[in-house]
């Protein structure tokens, strides 16, 4: 009885045993993408990470659309056509099944999307004062007006406060706040508007981006000067023209000072009143 005892844990002992199959949830951020598009960088991710061991589930979050894409994901081994003959093998391929949004992640990303949207509306609902930035054309060359601008949002605290809970939300859901859209766009006091990209620094420092400033109407501002030369502009009053005028003249250059549409020139070498360049 003891020997038999005895060799039946010697086989138990020697019989292999198999891995388990590995659960693993994962999941990532597009900015406006379509289901199909999703599917693919599940696929992506299955054929990279995956064995035929796992199982995987995987959420795609879209903010922008306000959607979350879930899948299950495996990969399957299949046979390889011989090539050349006698070199076949197996290989992989990725597969997922659109499934359901467990209610913990659907919750969390209708939490981050109603975050976003509250720091979209704070400063879309907000205009930069004239003691801040005197107006849209104040941009072109300005060494100080891209750190004014920050210092002006560093003191919103509000938008600061709002910017922490989309990281909280995002760190809850496992994804990167640094894959989340972060444009926004503020009103200027005088007229226009600026297009910007804001973050919070580890350290509570407002990090600003300045992508693009537009004019009371419509004339995109470029922030070299190197990019006034011909530029083609409308004038929407007499003001409006020497609004621009006071500033590219300093370069140089200059419009007339009515309403229209014109090309910027260069002053001429002898100006003479009541020409802008004099």
């Amino acid at each position: 009885m003891i020997k038999a005892m005895t060799l039946l844990i010697a086989a138990l002992l020697l019989t292999p045993i198999s891995a388990s199959a590995a659960s693993i949830e994962w999941k990532d951020v597009c900015n406006g993408c379509t289901k199909d598009e999703a599917n693919t960088m599940a696929l992506t991710w299955i054929a990279d990470n995956l064995t035929p061991k796992d199982t995987a589930l995987i959420h795609i979050i879209d903010p922008p659309n306000q959607k979350v894409w879930s899948f299950s994901g495996t990969v399957e081994w299949i046979p390889l056509p011989p090539t050349p003959p006698g070199h076949g093998g197996t290989g992989v391929v990725p597969r997922t099944e659109e499934i359901q949004t467990p209610s913990r992640i659907q919750n969390l990303a209708d939490s981050l999307v109603a975050h976003m949207n509250n720091l979209s509306e704070f400063f879309k609902s907000g205009k930069v004062p004239e003691d801040v930035i005197k107006n849209a054309w104040s941009f072109v060359n300005c060494a100080y007006c891209k750190a004014d601008f920050r210092d002006y949002l560093d003191n919103q605290t509000q938008a600061g406060s709002i910017f922490r809970q989309v990281e909280d939300v995002s760190h809850a859901l496992g994804i990167l706040p640094d894959k989340l859209e972060n444009k926004y766009v503020i009103e200027l006091e005088s007229g226009g508007r600026i297009f910007f990209e804001y973050t919070v620094t580890g350290n509570g420092e407002v990090d600003v981006n300045i992508l693009e400033v537009l004019d009371e109407a419509n004339n995109s501002v470029p922030l070299e000067a190197g990019g006034l030369e011909n530029l083609q502009v409308r004038v929407v009053s007499d003001s409006h023209g020497n609004t621009i005028n006071v500033v590219i003249v300093l370069f140089d250059y200059y419009i007339p000072e009515k309403s229209g549409t014109f090309v910027i020139q260069e002053c001429p070498t002898n100006p003479t009143p009541p020409s802008p360049c004099s």
